[in-house]
């Protein structure tokens, strides 16, 4: 017996010292990691939860979320196959959807809404910083260059402190008053301020699908790159399919990337080259699905392209009240070094650092012609090779980002200047660490000094997410109208609301004809095409035969008006005489009265 309990303690000493060794000789970087996770945690839970029956919301998220609940719930508590966009239903979704598919099906296996969002969305923005973190690492040997590098996306480098303490109609009196403030110094360009709303953490709690989305572009690109693996790369190819139907920019980001990486790995062209053919073949069917036009609708706008020529990002989207350039370069300039802060100047410090450093040899010759050509040969070299191709990368997607325009709104060029700033990051701590190695006092001074002024933005534009107020959006159990929905209608039943008020619907995961109609613009639908049908059928009070036969076209099992609104886009509506003209409505909570088409349309 004690013989027994003798070996039992020795294998638990085999079993846990190699643990133990990992732990000791890994420790700091397990404590970056748990900070990395925590934090991710605490941001999505803390944005996003669930209180007696109803939702719990952020205001910072309201617009946001207004597109993305519905679309978790047209999975969980719907039938979104094949799939339509909530907001405008009868025709095939335009916008990546398989984040929150995901995030539906969860709940539909018994995880609560808020749950199954915040886990995925901790994932996502926990396994981002984590993959930027290794990334740093594989390249400089270096945690300091990792942490840091990871701390740019927590602590966005823009000088948006210049407007919680000194200009702006937000600015504060005192720095006690940042710990309280629930207001962003600077909301660009919605605010008419210069400094975007791009670059701080409300772009993570907003837009829960796009940290996930890099996190799987950052795993595609280790596995073709940094592996000899073939399983490796035949799951990268795999996941470049997937990245299709979560987030097309960061898709068109990872092209762009292998494409400089096939210049920059010599050895890696062959894995490179069939990761991009293969992949790109994979991802058809979600590029196709997203992006090609396959309803004959026509948005009657003839500016409304995908792919316009528009230099210069969102630096002319306000009224520069803060100052008077002397020039549209001036004024590009300023507006980027206001954006990004010092990470550009440092970034590109790094990079020369790396390109230094980086060994090439160079052979003699007495030619001249040769010498120069050498010399070219060794820049080049230098310049472009494993070590310094993330920057390049992130340059030429930040260049990019600034001449043209890849959707209906510029605004969404952010994704590309996002991961510039994700690539830069390393290349500013390379600098960084650099000066504090070599100059032992003035580094040590100078570098401290150098991280404030670099991330003080960042750390001032935590507060507004931290204090922002939340407000309550009544689920399923909490909504009579929502119970209707749900109890009456089947799960792939579609809505006309002749009103502005169709959130009841949405929550019970069924679709509406006309959603909010930013959200149907930006992607392209053709809403005025559906207003001015609708619009039309007004002018003459709905007529049954025409109104009826608008409702079978489109498959809209129901319809409903608010017989509190005498306006329906914003023209005259004869609420009362449609309520005569149709008697064999519902009557719900709030006003609203709902019939079934079949009953109306015999």
């Amino acid at each position: 017996m004690e013989k027994n309990i003798t070996n039992k303690k020795t294998n638990s000493k085999i079993v846990f010292k190699p643990l133990r060794e990992y732990i000791q000789t890994h420790y700091i970087t397990i404590i970056i990691l748990t900070f990395f996770v925590f934090s991710a945690a605490f941001l999505m839970f803390s944005t996003f939860g669930y209180q007696d029956g109803s939702l719990v919301v952020k205001t910072k998220l309201n617009s946001d979320f207004l597109s993305h609940i519905p679309l978790i719930r047209s999975f969980s508590m719907g039938e979104n196959y094949p799939v339509e966009y909530p907001h405008f239903s009868g025709v095939p979704i335009k916008y990546h959807f398989l984040f929150y598919a995901m995030s539906g099906l969860l709940e539909k296996c018994g995880i609560r809404i808020d749950v199954a969002l915040n886990i995925l969305s901790t994932i996502g923005f926990a396994g981002l910083m984590i993959a930027v973190y290794f990334l740093a690492k594989k390249l400089t040997k270096s945690a300091f260059v990792g942490l840091g590098a990871s701390l740019v996306i927590m602590f966005n480098t823009s000088l948006s402190w210049i407007y919680y303490f000194f200009i702006g109609n937000n600015h504060l009196s005192n720095f006690t008053d940042l710990l309280k403030t629930s207001a962003f110094g600077s909301f660009g360009p919605y605010d008419d301020n210069i400094i975007s709303a791009f670059w701080n953490l409300n772009i993570y709690t907003n837009q829960r699908h796009l940290a996930f989305s890099f996190l799987i572009m950052f795993i595609v690109i280790w596995f073709v790159i940094y592996s000899k693996s073939i399983k490796k790369l035949v799951l990268a190819i795999l996941l470049i399919g997937v990245l299709s139907f979560m987030h097309k920019a960061v898709l068109m980001i990872l092209f762009i990337t292998l494409g400089v990486f096939f210049f920059a790995f010599k050895k890696k062209i062959k894995r490179i080259l069939i990761s991009i053919f293969i992949g790109f073949i994979f991802a058809l069917p979600g590029l196709i699905l997203l992006s090609v036009n396959t309803t004959g609708y026509n948005s009657n706008n003839p500016n409304n392209s995908f792919f316009t020529w528009q230099p210069g990002f969102l630096y002319k989207s306000t009224s520069w009240w803060e100052m008077i350039p002397g020039s549209d370069l001036e004024q590009f300039i300023i507006y980027w070094f206001l954006n990004m802060g010092l990470l550009p100047i440092l970034a590109l410090s790094g990079f020369i650092i790396t390109a230094v450093k980086s060994k090439e040899e160079s052979y003699e010759t007495k030619s001249l012609i040769l010498k120069v050509l050498n010399v070219i040969r060794l820049i080049y070299k230098k310049c472009v090779n494993p070590k310094t191709a993330w920057f390049l990368a992130g340059t030429l997607v930040f260049i990019i980002a600034n001449l043209f325009n890849f959707g209906l709104d510029i605004a969404n060029n952010h994704k590309l200047i996002n991961f510039a700033i994700f690539t830069w990051g390393i290349y500013a701590f390379i600098f960084l660490k650099e000066i504090w190695t070599k100059f032992h006092i003035f580094g040590k001074i100078y570098v401290p000094i150098v991280m404030i002024l670099l991330l003080f933005g960042g750390f001032c534009d935590l507060f507004p997410i931290i204090n922002d107020d939340s407000y309550l959006i009544d689920d399923i159990s909490k909504s009579k109208n929502a119970q209707w929905i749900v109890q009456n209608s089947n799960p792939k039943d579609n809505f006309l609301n002749l009103s502005s008020d169709f959130y009841f619907v949405l929550i019970g995961g069924r679709r509406v004809y006309l959603g909010v109609p930013y959200f149907n613009w930006s992607l392209g639908y053709p809403i005025d095409q559906r207003t001015n049908e609708i619009i039309a059928m007004q002018s003459t009070h709905f007529p049954k035969t025409e109104f009826c036969a608008l409702l079978k076209m489109n498959n809209l099992k129901f319809f409903y008006v608010n017989v509190s609104e005498n306006k329906i886009n914003d023209k005259p509506f004869d609420v009362e005489r449609f309520v005569q003209d149709y008697p064999e409505g519902t009557d719900l909570d709030y006003g609203i009265r709902i019939y079934k088409t079949e009953n109306v349309c015999k």
